[in-house]
C-alpha cells in the first residue's frame, strides 16, 4: 500500500463509532498521522502540537494593494464595500513536506459536511467567511501571539508571498457509505455568496460566477509548480501531499529558518507501542500529545521527509 492508503486505513479504524463532530474528527486525523509517524513511517513523519494561533488582517475592496486576490482571480470579490479588519484563527493543521529539491507548506482548516453524500460530489459545509477570505485572498497578517515561529520565519507575508493558492486549504469530512472520509480543496476554489456580508455561510467547492469551471483531480500550474485543485478522498489527499501537489513552495532561506526553529521540538518521545492493529491503538496518540512540547502556530504541525519516504518505497520494490 502507498502512504495515502495507509493513512486511510488508520483513520478509518480511529473513527469507528466516533460521533460526527468536526473537532473530534480533526483530532482523529491528527492521530492517524501520529500513528504513522510512530509506527510504519517512523522517522519520516514528525508531529508537533501547538496552540491555536490568531491573526489580524485588513481588506480594502477599493485598494487591493497588500492582497493577492485581484491578481490571481478577478472573479473573487468581497461582500462589503468598505475596508474591514478581522481577527481569525490561522488554521487547524500545518503541513511541511520537503525533499532535496523543494519544500511545500499548507495550512489546513477542517470542516464537516452538512449533508451525507455517497457519490463523491462537492459537499456543502458551514464556514467562517472571515477565515475563508483570509485563506483565499492572502493579505498581510499581524500575529496576535508574538514570536510564533511562522512570524519569525516569514513575517507578515506568510500568506501573501505564497506562489500557490494552496498555502491555505480546507479538508471537509463526510460520511462515505458508512465510513468517515475527507475531501480536500485549496481555499480559493470554494464558492461563497457575495450578495451580502454574513460571517457564517454555507459554502461549496466550485467556481464563482464568471469563473472558468474546474473539477476534482485537475491540476493548476503556476511558475513551473503543480498543485491539485481538489481531491475526493483522504487517500488522494495524502498521496498528493507527499507528491508535492499540495501547498506552496518556500525558498531555501525560509525552509532553513523553519527547520532551525522547529528542531528543538522534533525529538521523538520514544513511546513504545504495538503494531497498528494493537490494543493501544486509541491510547497511543493521546500519550504522545501529553508528552510533546507546545509551540504557537496551528493546533498541529506535521512534517514529512519526502526523501526518506521515497527511499522506503524504493527499498520495498526490490
Amino acid at each position: 500500500m502507498n502512504f495515502g492508503d495507509d493513512l486511510e486505513v488508520v483513520f478509518e479504524k480511529l473513527t469507528e463509532g466516533v460521533l460526527y463532530h468536526e473537532e473530534e474528527l480533526s483530532t482523529k486525523l491528527q492521530d492517524a498521522f501520529i500513528f504513522l509517524g510512530e509506527d510504519k513511517y517512523c522517522g519520516i513523519v514528525n508531529i508537533i502540537h501547538g496552540d491555536r494561533s490568531f491573526v489580524r488582517y485588513t481588506i480594502d475592496p477599493q485598494n487591493t494593494h497588500g492582497a493577492r486576490y485581484s491578481i490571481l482571480n478577478p472573479h473573487k470579490t468581497v461582500p462589503f464595500s468598505e475596508e474591514k479588519s478581522f481577527v481569525v484563527e490561522l488554521g487547524d493543521m500545518m503541513f511541511l513536506v520537503y525533499n532535496n529539491s523543494q519544500a511545500r507548506l499548507t495550512i489546513l482548516q477542517n470542516k464537516r459536511a452538512n449533508t451525507v453524500r455517497n457519490n463523491g460530489d462537492a459537499l456543502q459545509f458551514n464556514a467562517d467567511l472571515n477565515q475563508l477570505l483570509l485563506l483565499t485572498f492572502r493579505p498581510r497578517v499581524q500575529f496576535m501571539t508574538k514570536d510564533t515561529f511562522l512570524e519569525k520565519a516569514f513575517g507578515e507575508d506568510v500568506l501573501r508571498k505564497a506562489i500557490l493558492p494552496s498555502v491555505g486549504s480546507y479538508g471537509v469530512f463526510y460520511n462515505n457509505n458508512g465510513r468517515i472520509d475527507m475531501q480536500y480543496y485549496p481555499a480559493n476554489r470554494i464558492r461563497y455568496s457575495t450578495n451580502v456580508y454574513k460571517r457564517k455561510q454555507i459554502v461549496q467547492f466550485g467556481p464563482m460566477i464568471g469563473e472558468r469551471p474546474f473539477h476534482f483531480n485537475q491540476y493548476n500550474r503556476v511558475r513551473g509548480y503543480n498543485e491539485i485543485i481538489g481531491t475526493k478522498s483522504i487517500s488522494e489527499f495524502a498521496n498528493n501531499l507527499v507528491e508535492m501537489h499540495i501547498g506552496t513552495p518556500i525558498c531555501d532561506k525560509e525552509f532553513e529558518n523553519l527547520m532551525r526553529l522547529i528542531e528543538p521540538f522534533t525529538v521523538s518521545p520514544g513511546i513504545e507501542r504495538k503494531n497498528i492493529s494493537g490494543t493501544d491503538y486509541r491510547r497511543a496518540p493521546q500519550m504522545l500529545r501529553e508528552r510533546q512540547p507546545i509551540i504557537s502556530c496551528c493546533k498541529t504541525m506535521i512534517l514529512i521527509n519526502d526523501n526518506l519516504l521515497n527511499n522506503r518505497y524504493l527499498r520495498n520494490r526490490k
